[in-house]
């Protein structure tokens, strides 16, 4: 557990404050988190032993907890940055090209936090109303 704590669990979520996930991305990061814990506990595919299961023998929390939460830690930064910093230039300026192409129509689409934010998969109040 020490290494999977210490070396794989960072290594695989490098970035994961910035993804934007989907049905598919979710799918298959659970696959990938499955084929290293299912060794990690000592089963294999064939034992028929669930996610949740094995996340309580080993005491960990969901790999989606960590993403939600690394996601939620960029945005709280965000707001602490001063504005002539780059990386809040950019958010802002993806969210405005995303409420000037698509406006209010139903064919809005996930592209910046904020529309990650409002669909909730993270909604710190604070920071919608910027």
């Amino acid at each position: 557990m020490k290494m999977y704590n210490t070396l794989v669990l960072p290594t695989f979520l490098y970035g994961s404050e910035n993804w934007t996930l989907t049905a598919l991305h979710r799918r298959r990061i659970e696959a990938a988190e499955m084929k290293l814990l299912r060794p990690l506990a000592g089963y294999t595919l064939y034992d028929h032993k669930t996610k949740d299961y094995i996340s309580r023998e080993l005491q960990i929390t969901g790999i989606f907890d960590k993403i939600d939460e690394y996601g939620r830690n960029w945005l709280l930064h965000l707001q602490r940055m001063p504005q002539n910093r780059i990386p809040l230039k950019s958010y802002r300026f993806v969210t405005f090209i995303v409420e000037y192409c698509f406006g209010s129509t139903e064919q809005k689409i996930l592209v910046s936090w904020e529309e990650v934010c409002v669909a909730g998969l993270f909604i710190p109040r604070s920071f919608e109303g910027d």
